[in-house]
């Protein structure tokens, strides 16, 4: 984007950078920060955009949040001035963005083929990752499928049942897929309360989950195996 005062580059994360980064625009800030606008024909740019990520992945922000810095860019690209535009309501938030702010590095602005110095207004942002989460285990497949084939040993034919699982592993609830055949689809119900489940996991704690279990009778190659649970599932 352009501003009439000067230039204004905005730069955005790459997918696989760490989590802790940069959401980036650097543009010419005179009225912010009471100083004539800069000559120069290319405006700063930063230039070690992955150590910066790094060093606010090192810092171990635990909020989301952003802060808007007022840098002063000298003619070597390096700040010279880094203030708090624009705090996030946090102190230890706003001093590890100028600790990051510290340590930018820039190509600097230039004239007529010259380097000059710039001030420039950097919001730096705090995300923080989406839990991980662990999938739910069953942890009994292979005896529930030697079930199947004992004690449905004619039985041909697969259904898909839609299982709410408890923070504890246990079945709360259970649903068939329609189209279901009706015999297939008792005798897999009839099974349910045979399995047994490690519950899913997210950020170290059981947690509710929703799954598909897929029952497949075919006499001694019978099968029990959880399936990816689609959306709305």
């Amino acid at each position: 984007m352009q501003r009439r005062s000067g230039r204004c580059v905005g730069l955005m994360r790459r997918p696989d950078e760490p989590w802790a980064f940069l959401s980036l625009v650097l543009c010419v800030c005179a009225a912010a920060c009471g100083h004539a606008p800069p000559t120069y024909d290319v405006p700063p740019i930063l230039a070690n955009r992955e150590e910066v990520s790094e060093v606010l992945e090192s810092l171990g922000a635990v909020l989301e949040a952003q802060v808007v810095l007022l840098i002063e860019v000298d003619e070597e690209g390096v700040p010279r001035q880094v203030r708090v535009a624009e705090g996030s309501g946090d102190r230890h938030l706003d001093a590890l963005a100028v600790l990051a702010g510290r340590q930018m590095r820039f190509r600097p602005a230039r004239y007529q083929g010259r380097p000059v110095s710039a001030w420039v207004q950097m919001p730096v942002s705090f995300e923080l990752p989406p839990p991980v989460v662990q999938p739910p285990t069953l942890l009994n497949g292979d005896a529930v499928a030697q079930m199947m084939a004992d004690l449905h040993a004619d039985l041909r034919g697969s259904v898909r049942l839609r299982i709410l699982l408890s923070p504890l592993g246990i079945v709360d609830d259970v649903r068939a897929r329609e189209g279901s055949d009706p015999e297939v689809r008792e005798a897999a119900l009839g099974l349910v309360p045979r399995l047994r489940f490690a519950p899913a996991m997210a950020e170290g704690r059981p947690t509710e989950a929703r799954l598909v279990v897929l029952f497949t009778f075919a006499g001694p190659t019978s099968e029990v195996i959880i399936e990816p649970s689609e959306e709305g599932d």
